[in-house]
């Protein structure tokens, strides 16, 4: 499919990937921009290619309207011109040393605790704006602040369209039923679950195929954990799903 490696922009310019072709699925990378206030941030969003593949989710993206902008090559003068945008230099070629103002946050996992539940945190670069000194010209900051991220499909459509983030379906588990024992979570791989604040196992989210399932316990009451609610919410979201309003 060609130039794999590079800046990844949509056509809105809405959203920018970093991908790295490693030479494998397992250590290739795909970063992403997101732009606040006060900082400028890379997040690792390598788990999202690994359903499809790193080749095959590119190749998506470009189906889709998306152009890839070449990292330069160090042994040629015929490259692209790097693109005017905030990251950390580092992030090109897999270190993790800061300049400019970014630092560099490994990936950290959460235990369940009697108020928590178990998360993971991806690895992440941030840079506060106020401190950033990259040339940040060809970012168009009004467009990422105020756009919602994309979805991509499992298969190629045979026209591109608009597409939204996708909605999850809900289930409500028997007390006494294993989470994998029921028919709506079956057939979608992991099930991840979530704790209450008591450390009582009452949700549970799975996600295969361009569907994504969150079930809850029948004695749990919608509202009474927030954030217990949260977390399902943010893992939803994380898999390219979102929880109704």
């Amino acid at each position: 499919m060609g130039v794999r490696t590079g800046f990844w922009v949509n056509g809105s310019a809405s959203r920018i990937l970093w991908a790295r072709d490693n030479g494998s699925d397992k250590r290739s990378e795909l970063w992403e921009l997101t732009v606040s206030f006060d900082a400028y941030e890379w997040r690792d969003v390598s788990d999202r290619f690994r359903e499809y593949g790193f080749t095959g989710y590119l190749a998506i993206l470009r189906f889709q309207g998306w152009t890839c902008v070449q990292q330069p090559n160090g042994f040629t003068k015929n490259v692209v011109e790097m693109p005017k945008l905030p990251y950390p230099s580092a992030m090109l070629n897999g270190g993790t040393v800061g300049d400019g103002g970014w630092e560099y946050m490994p990936p950290a996992d959460i235990e369940p605790s009697a108020d928590t539940v178990a998360m993971h945190t991806p690895a992440r670069w941030v840079c506060d704006r106020a401190e950033c000194a990259d040339d940040t010209s060809d970012l168009d900051e009004a467009a990422m602040m105020d756009a919602e991220p994309e979805p991509v499909t499992q298969e190629i459509p045979e026209i591109p369209a608009q597409t939204t983030v996708k909605a999850v379906s809900y289930a409500s588990l028997p007390d006494m039923l294993p989470a994998r024992e029921c028919p709506e979570l079956q057939g979608l791989g992991r099930i991840r679950h979530f704790r209450t604040s008591e450390g009582r196992k009452v949700a549970y989210v799975a996600s295969a195929n361009g569907k994504c399932v969150v079930a809850y316990r029948e004695r749990y009451k919608r509202g009474s954990d927030r954030t217990l609610e949260k977390a399902v919410a943010d893992y939803v979201h994380g898999l390219g799903y979102e929880i109704a309003a």
